[in-house]
């Protein structure tokens, strides 16, 4: 089980990390190309083919409850998010309308972010698509 004294939910960049503060989860907000960039890039590490689910639930269930018991699995599965019909509502003003979420134990991301390099992410499909992201 995760400890998480004094827990509370923050969204902002890691880059604004306090040095007190400890992530248990990362949601990234992705368009349709960036969802399968991180799809794929979390299959890198192996293991089954359900480890990516959309999982029933509102949108804060999405990124924090079902987001933290993932995090207490010995293999965790990434869950995508924004599927609740009233949490894209209210946030397509803030967001658009070709936005998800996907969501991993912190742990994962950085085994994802070792991935990153000599990955598809340097080759020229994603090259492209990033070109139409723009």
């Amino acid at each position: 089980m995760v400890d998480i004294p004094n827990t509370y939910v923050v969204f902002k960049p890691l880059s604004l990390l306090e040095p007190d503060e400890k992530p248990v989860v990362i949601s990234f907000l992705a368009n349709s190309h960036q969802l399968s960039a991180l799809t794929t890039l979390w299959y890198y590490e192996g293991g089954c083919l359900d480890n990516v689910i959309i999982a029933k639930g509102a949108g804060c269930h999405q990124v924090g409850v079902l987001a933290y018991r993932e995090a207490e699995r010995e293999d965790p599965r990434a869950l995508v998010g924004l599927t609740d019909l009233f949490a894209r509502k209210s946030i397509r003003k803030q967001l658009g309308d070709d936005v998800m979420t996907f969501t991993v134990p912190f742990r994962m991301f950085k085994q994802m972010e070792e991935n990153v390099e000599g990955s598809f992410l340097q080759e020229e499909t994603w090259e492209t698509l990033l070109k139409t992201i723009a």
